[in-house]
């Protein structure tokens, strides 16, 4: 008796936790959030040289309808170029949506427009990601996801990072 009590009490707990999540992906659903990268988890390859970087963002998505999320970033990265003696910054803006699928799991894309200090040109990258969305309570939330970015046009180079996010949903 108590081994088909346990298994019940594990399958309403399941049910609950997987309606919990869902939950709070529904449409009119308001997520801003902060986010960053460590240093050293970038690598980035632009034409000869690598980089090592900390970007610090902030974000909002915004839920059209349920799992689906439109979102935009801002974002300020300090990059140290192998070979550089000196560190230079740059601003990223990023545009893109995201579709959430089992409890918080999500894939997105996206189009990323960036700007170097001491550089005329604008920099175009296409991303993908992939990432795990944990609500902590009913507002809170952490978000780690692995981001591919590839250069578009005349931009060279692809970017593979690990983001680091914590957020809030409204």
């Amino acid at each position: 008796m108590r081994k088909i009590l346990l298994s019940a009490l594990i399958v309403v707990a399941s049910v609950y936790s997987i309606y919990a999540q869902e939950e709070n992906f529904t449409k009119g659903t308001v997520l801003v959030n902060a986010s960053t990268t460590s240093l050293g988890l970038i690598i980035e390859s632009i034409s000869d040289y690598s980089t090592t970087e900390l970007n610090l963002g902030a974000g909002v998505g915004f839920f059209i309808i349920d799992n689906l999320s439109i979102n935009a970033k801002l974002g300020v990265n300090y990059f140290k170029a192998e070979g550089d003696d000196d560190a230079t910054s740059r601003v990223d803006f990023r545009a893109g949506a995201r579709y959430y699928f089992m409890q918080g799991m999500f894939g997105g894309a996206g189009i990323s427009v960036r700007k170097i200090n001491g550089y005329d040109d604008l920099l175009t990258y296409a991303d993908i990601e992939g990432g795990y969305t944990h609500f902590l309570n009913d507002r809170w939330y952490i978000e780690p996801a692995l981001q591919v970015k590839v250069g578009v046009g005349d931009t060279s180079g692809t970017t593979v990072g690990i983001v680091a996010t914590i957020g809030v949903r409204f």
